[in-house]
């Protein structure tokens, strides 16, 4: 789901916004989800904030991104959207630093309203392979 905001009073769904704004939030959004499940030391850390439930087991997490763009398409605005469930302490200062500056692929359509509000998955990192284990050799 992707939503386009220009003020609290003007928002524009997705499926109304016009054609070229919907590529360009599309585009947005698959380059943050990509950076942040990929292998980033700021993404991991941001992706083990949020992953990471209270009693120490880690589930995959959906989000809802506010984002913000300048004409060159560089990130100035990088907030996690209010959710059902809460955020942890910190991971909005660990997205701000992660995504703050990053210039997203393309440039935004001219009069695309702002921020975008970019929904990601944001999932778990994969186990680390048991080196300690011994392989019997035959």
């Amino acid at each position: 789901m992707i939503l386009l905001i220009a003020a609290p009073v003007q928002v524009v769904a997705a499926e109304q916004a016009p054609a070229a704004w919907q590529a360009y939030a599309a585009l947005a959004q698959t380059d943050i989800d990509a950076l942040l499940n990929g292998d980033e030391p700021g993404a991991v850390a941001l992706r083990d904030t949020l992953v990471t439930a209270a009693d120490g087991t880690a589930a995959q997490r959906e989000l809802v991104l506010i984002i913000g763009v300048d004409a060159a398409s560089q990130i100035e605005r990088a907030e996690i959207a209010a959710s059902v469930t809460p955020v942890p302490v910190g991971a909005d200062a660990q997205l701000k630093t992660l995504l703050l500056g990053r210039k997203l692929p393309g440039t935004p359509p001219v009069g695309m309203r702002q921020p975008m509000r970019l929904a990601v998955t944001v999932a778990p990192a994969p186990p680390e392979p048991d080196t300690n284990s011994k392989r019997e050799i035959q």
